[in-house]
């Protein structure tokens, strides 16, 4: 009999709990460069960017508030590392307990034409521009 119960609780599914973190960012940092080697850096306003960060449709994905978009969905098994596209340097890194608090940081890249009056396919690399957004904050278990 015991057997039996062994086996039928093998047998059951594994039910998975899901877990849910709000995300507000408190520092940013904007830096901008060109391939000709201008480079400039300010401070950020990120005061109300906040994202969501939830495993409840079976797999991790970050989603903006309030408009609930998922902006990073290809995250690992633990919500730990997301990202845009399998090619894109943008990625939500959600760094859990660390210094004492739980934190994530985010990265966001633009890019832009400095080439003005180019047509798209007579833009070369000198004429890119690219920005870089990062922010940082806490995240907090909201289930």
């Amino acid at each position: 009999m015991t057997r039996l119960i062994s086996f039928m609780l093998l047998m059951m599914p594994t039910v998975a709990f899901s877990e849910t973190y709000l995300c507000l960012s408190e520092k940013g940092a904007v830096v901008t460069y060109n391939h000709k080697g201008a480079v400039s850096s300010q401070v950020a306003n990120v005061a109300n960017r906040k994202y969501i960060l939830t495993n409840e449709s079976g797999s991790w994905q970050v989603k903006g508030v309030p408009s609930g978009e998922v902006i990073f969905y290809l995250c690992d098994e633990h919500g730990m590392l997301c990202r845009k596209s399998e090619t894109s340097l943008d990625y939500f890194n959600h760094l859990g307990f660390t210094n004492g608090g739980d934190v994530f940081v985010a990265h966001h890249s633009i890019f832009t034409s400095e080439g003005k009056g180019k047509n798209a396919e007579n833009l070369t690399i000198d004429d890119v521009r690219i920005i870089k957004l990062t922010e940082s904050g806490a995240c907090t278990k909201v289930n």
